[in-house]
């Protein structure tokens, strides 16, 4: 039996000692790449939580039942990495009661027909979390507005089915899409005569298969419920927050098929009311796990940056790594950015020979900023202008992103009392009509939240968190 998961425990000139239970049976669990040392030795595209190159596996002799990965030219950018969690700097973070998220997640998930909402500001780890832990175990769905459950769940059945793929030769794969075409076509009025019907007209099903990414076949959360079950994978909602008000209500009433089914939904997203699910169908009561994301401490960024020196050969120190912990403002994804930034700021931009120390003062962080981030943060003078523009619309006379970005600098905290801000809970209204002027507009949509519990606004964007700190 394959062990869960692979922890580096050594290294030696580039070559990373990875600990197994069983090296004949080697295989790839819960998204972690565990290699066949049967197969060939390079593997390549290497993407779900780490980089994209190739590796070198061998079993090691000096070192017996340990596994040696070699990880040729491996650069900053593949370590620090602001596009995807990257593998060697992945950290669990502990929630309050002590578990970690992904000890949390993998222990619920346990449970057949338990529901999950992971909820917090943008760019903490929600994502991260499930692509981490359950790997390609999930059907990931991104939401917006225009979303009924019905374009939903066929959506979903595309993606689970694949009824069409061009140039695709007549596969097992392909009869049972096309036997699913019929099954949406029928609903669940008779599946069994659907089936039939797939295997007996199988011509005009081939036809009608290029009609099916332009209209919505009929279609229930039962069908879809039943057919995850079969595929063992959980549904993943990126996003939920933005669906309209009758999809987010109709589903609520459909999670209920989902758990009767066995069937996992995870609901992602940064809403204003986390909990509205439970107040739209009480029968989920006792069904959903609620993972509340918060901003992370300075001492868990911290970890980031020490988790991606082994690899570079680098080593912060610890003047920098306090001045980027503070200055990432409880975001792992600036973290990154700025880990990476203080290593092409140091000339560091692949793993290096012999260790050297890397050390950022903010004058180097600033000159690092404009050089490298530029063109990343040019959008951002568009969106505080139309933050402004929102402002005023609402009525807020007294605030001005100007004065929001003065009280960023001066307590380095996306977070911002009201009073702060010269606010008070007589300007709650004011304050929500301008959320719902951002969220209407594509430029500023999540930009900016209300923390109402904590009389607080949050800045939801950690890209525009840094213009606001150093270029507004």
């Amino acid at each position: 039996m394959a062990s869960d998961s692979f922890l580096m425990t050594d290294s030696d000139h580039g070559h990373f000692i990875y600990d197994f239970l069983d090296l004949d049976q080697l295989e790839r669990r819960r998204g972690v790449y565990i290699f066949h040392l049967g197969e060939p030795a390079y593997f390549t595209d290497i993407e779900d939580l780490g980089y994209t190159y190739n590796v070198l596996v061998n079993p090691t002799q000096e070192r017996p039942g340990r596994v040696a990965i070699e990880i040729p030219g491996l650069s900053a950018s593949e370590i620090f990495s602001t596009t995807h969690a990257s593998l060697a700097t992945y950290v669990c973070q502990r929630r309050d009661g002590g578990s970690t998220y992904e000890a949390s997640l993998l222990l619920g998930m346990a449970q057949p027909g338990r529901h999950f909402v992971l909820h917090g500001p943008s760019k903490l780890g929600k994502t991260a979390l499930w692509k981490a832990t359950l790997g390609s175990d999930v059907l990931p769905i991104p939401c917006d507005s225009s979303l009924s459950t019905t374009s939903l769940y066929t959506h979903a059945l595309y993606r689970l089915q694949k009824p069409f793929l061009i140039g695709e030769t007549e596969t097992e794969s392909t009869a049972q899409g096309k036997r699913g075409l019929a099954e949406l076509e029928l609903g669940k009025k008779d599946i069994l005569r659907a089936k039939v019907l797939a295997e007996r007209d199988r011509e005009e099903l081939v036809k009608r298969e290029r009609e099916f990414a332009f209209r919505e076949p009929p279609t229930s959360p039962t069908v879809l419920a039943c057919e995850l079950a079969k595929s063992g994978k959980a549904l993943v909602l990126e996003n939920y927050h933005r669906l309209n008000d009758k999809t987010m209500a109709d589903l609520a009433v459909d999670l209920r098929t989902f758990s009767d089914e066995g069937c996992t939904v995870i609901l992602v997203g940064i809403p204003e009311q986390p909990y509205a699910l439970f107040g739209l169908n009480r029968e989920l009561s006792g069904r959903v796990d609620y993972f509340e994301f918060s901003p992370w401490p300075v001492d868990e960024l911290i970890r980031i940056a020490r988790a991606g020196q082994e690899p570079l050969r680098i080593v912060f120190d610890d003047d920098t790594l306090t001045f980027l912990g503070r200055e990432a403002a409880g975001s792992p994804l600036l973290m990154q950015q700025f880990c990476l930034l203080a290593c092409l700021a140091s000339g560091v931009t692949e793993s290096l020979d012999e260790i050297e120390e890397v050390a950022i003062t903010e004058v180097q962080f600033r000159q690092a900023m404009k050089k490298w981030l530029i063109n990343t943060l040019a959008p951002y003078s568009e969106q505080v202008d139309r933050i402004d523009v929102a402002i005023r619309q609402a009525g807020l006379n007294s605030i001005t992103t100007d004065i929001i970005a003065a009280k960023i600098r001066e307590n380095l905290n996306a977070e911002i009392a009201l009073e702060l801000l010269g606010l008070n809970a007589q300007d709650y209204g004011a304050i929500q009509q301008m959320t719902s002027i951002l969220n209407a507009d594509e430029w500023t949509r999540d930009a900016i939240a209300l923390k109402s519990k904590a009389n607080s606004l949050y800045i939801c964007d950690p890209w525009l968190f840094v213009y606001l700190r150093w270029l507004k």
